[in-house]
């Protein structure tokens, strides 16, 4: 998977967030939009987006990046 934001590879381990595209974007929601743009950006229902591109004044909570499509 790629970071929405700044398209950076991610690998297991980085923090991440996940969010719609219109919570990045503090606009009001669309469910449509936000679908269709997380399917094409990150393959589900959310984007995902590295800790250098969420510098946003603790409004998300970090995960730690798993690559679900790997086998265990």
């Amino acid at each position: 998977m790629r970071c929405a934001g700044c398209n950076r590879e991610l690998k297991d381990g980085d923090l991440i967030i996940e969010d719609s595209v219109s919570g990045f974007a503090g606009v009001t929601p669309n469910a449509d939009v936000d679908d269709l743009v997380a399917e094409i950006l990150s393959g589900g229902k959310a984007i995902l987006l590295c800790a250098e591109c969420t510098q946003r004044g603790g409004k998300y909570q970090y995960k730690v990046y798993r690559d679900e499509r790997r086998e265990p």
